[in-house]
């Protein structure tokens, strides 16, 4: 074995024992706490950027410092960028994680069984599919993981690494870009379908239980709505209803036209509906299950009825 294989294998050792927790002699202090990582891709090269909270700066003060590298592949890339560190990286605290924008379901997916096998012990965390092109990486990374964490809490977002192998085939990601946030569905072999920003994409990510809060713009953007949201599912013989309640709901009227509360939820309500039968026709064209219809399918429907069509229940309360 010569040298250089021996210190990279070295470093993989110590790598494995911080990311377990067996090296107990070594505190957090002596750490380099990853809070972050950020994949792209660069024509036919893999970039990874690592964001590592500062532990140099003065007492009381906090920040980041990034690491990045580059490959062939993610793997190779985060190796690069773990390399080019002062210490042992620790993923335990890690929360976000964002892929290239337009990466496909098996890019997405091996990238995610690459983050699961190495983050251990596995931490929450959070997964954007990411247009970068208003964020220069490494440059803007903590910027970006201000904004994606804030975003986060505001959308009340909830997704992990263990999202992406829940189907067979299939996952679906929120994605962000300089208007906020959207959402795709990724299916093995096929090109992802990306929503833009807005209601349609928001009840895309509320129905497959990644958000529980909108904030959306309606109505050609001439009203806006904030609710929280909760879903439940009520499958008989014949049916799947789906019943989508907003709570804490707030509309406002930007028309300058004074439009009755009432006027305002009529409008949402009729929207919501639209968005939900462009999602089920979206699903149908990908052969895709998103918001995993084929469960009540199977357990609660009458074997004759071969392809429901779900309803969509909207209740919105103050």
């Amino acid at each position: 074995m010569g040298p250089f294989k021996a210190a990279v294998c070295s470093i993989t050792a110590c790598v494995c024992l911080s990311l377990t927790g067996c090296g107990q002699q070594q505190t957090l202090a002596q750490r380099e706490i990853v809070r972050a990582v950020f994949l792209e891709r660069q024509k036919a090269e893999c970039k990874a950027v690592l964001l590592v909270e500062d532990t140099d700066l003065p007492e009381g003060e906090s920040g980041y410092k990034t690491a990045d590298g580059t490959g062939d592949t993610f793997e190779k890339a985060i190796c690069e960028a773990e390399l080019s560190l002062d210490g042992t990286p620790f993923y335990g605290l890690m929360d976000l994680v964002t892929m290239p924008l337009e990466a496909d379901w098996e890019t997405v997916t091996q990238a995610g069984q690459l983050l699961y096998e190495q983050a251990q012990p596995a931490p929450e965390m959070t997964l954007f599919l990411l247009d970068a092109k208003d964020f220069p990486l490494p440059k803007s990374a903590g910027e970006l993981y201000d904004i994606l964490c804030a975003a986060t809490k505001t959308y009340k977002l909830h997704g992990g690494l263990e999202g992406l192998f829940v189907q067979q085939d299939f996952c679906a990601l929120p994605v962000w870009q300089e208007e906020g946030m959207g959402f795709a569905f990724l299916r093995r072999g096929q090109q992802p379908v990306r929503l833009d920003s807005g209601l349609e994409a928001q009840l895309a990510a509320v129905l497959c239980g990644q958000i529980r809060h909108l904030e959306s713009y309606y109505a050609q953007e001439s009203a806006y709505c904030a609710a929280d949201t909760t879903v439940q599912w009520d499958a008989e013989k014949e049916n799947i209803n789906i019943l989508l309640h907003l709570r804490k709901t707030s509309l406002a009227d930007l028309s300058g036209q004074e439009r009755p509360q009432s006027d305002l939820e009529s409008i949402l309500e009729t929207e919501l509906q639209s968005a939900f039968q462009r999602l089920n026709q979206t699903a149908g064209d990908i052969r895709a299950d998103p918001f995993r219809l084929n469960f009540w399918k199977t357990s609660v429907m009458e074997t004759t009825v071969q392809n429901p069509l779900p309803q969509l229940i909207v209740e919105i309360e103050p």
